[in-house]
């Protein structure tokens, strides 16, 4: 089998460009890295399009099933400079793969985190993560970071795959709509609302302003986790998790 030699390589440059928005928005596709990602994208209703090893041999850690007819995908054998060169990680780990990202649903009535604004990849990561442990669905508005980028998939550790994401324009009144119930996160002013037999939206806002007034306003409660004096705030990601758990009717 013919192994890639040149970071310069069309196929090689295609998948590099799926670090940008810009290159997966045109080719439909991200990016999964490492075996324990990778394994979490064999496991899900996903298929890779595309898997790139270092060593043929690498094939026999993977699910038979998508090496062997009618669900093969093609397989892209690279030497370690070239792998390097497909990886935003300091020392990447094998295997590759490509995947077709699936289409944004829309907010259903379950508990439900709502991302608005929040900006780092790797806490909508560590939020979709916390979200499948707490059996959440997961929900991006206005600004928030693609969970389907390469960081923010490797940060979910793969929950990525397991989680029904929505893409909400108007949260509060689609949550409604839903028939959820609205709770705001704010660094102060609020309590911390009892569980409810309803379906709950989580509203978490951007790290560095927290959610837009008009958005807190719109909720149905405000929710504020109690810290020690003199705590400024919580990571957004810390912060979702904490509210998930305390509001979250189990899995």
């Amino acid at each position: 089998m013919e192994i890639v030699t040149s970071t310069s390589n069309p196929r090689i440059k295609a998948i590099r460009a799926l670090h940008s928005s810009k290159g997966r928005r045109a080719a439909g596709s991200s990016l999964a890295e490492g075996p324990h990602v990778v394994s979490a994208l064999l496991r899900s209703s996903l298929r890779p399009t595309l898997l790139v090893l270092t060593d043929p041999s690498d094939e026999t850690m993977l699910d038979d099933t998508i090496l062997d007819p009618p669900r093969r995908c093609d397989v892209l054998i690279v030497t370690p400079r070239v792998l390097r060169s497909l990886s935003d990680t300091e020392e990447p780990r094998g295997p590759l793969a490509v995947f077709r990202i699936p289409a944004l649903a829309t907010i259903r009535d379950r508990d439900t985190v709502v991302l608005h604004d929040v900006s780092d990849p790797g806490n909508v990561g560590t939020i979709v993560r916390s979200a499948v442990a707490f059996g959440y669905d997961v929900a991006v508005s206005g600004s928030t970071a693609d969970p389907w980028s390469p960081k923010a998939i490797r940060s979910s550790a793969g929950a990525v795959f397991e989680v029904h994401i929505a893409r909400s324009e108007d949260p509060v009144a689609e949550s409604r709509a839903a028939k959820l119930r609205t709770v705001a996160t704010a660094v102060a002013g609020g309590g911390v609302p009892p569980r409810t037999a309803q379906p709950t939206a989580i509203l978490i806002g951007s790290e560095a302003t927290g959610l837009p007034a008009a958005l807190v306003e719109g909720c149905d409660v405000t929710m504020t986790i109690p810290t020690a004096p003199g705590t400024e705030s919580l990571n957004a990601a810390v912060a979702a998790s904490i509210a998930m758990y305390s509001l979250g009717r189990g899995a």
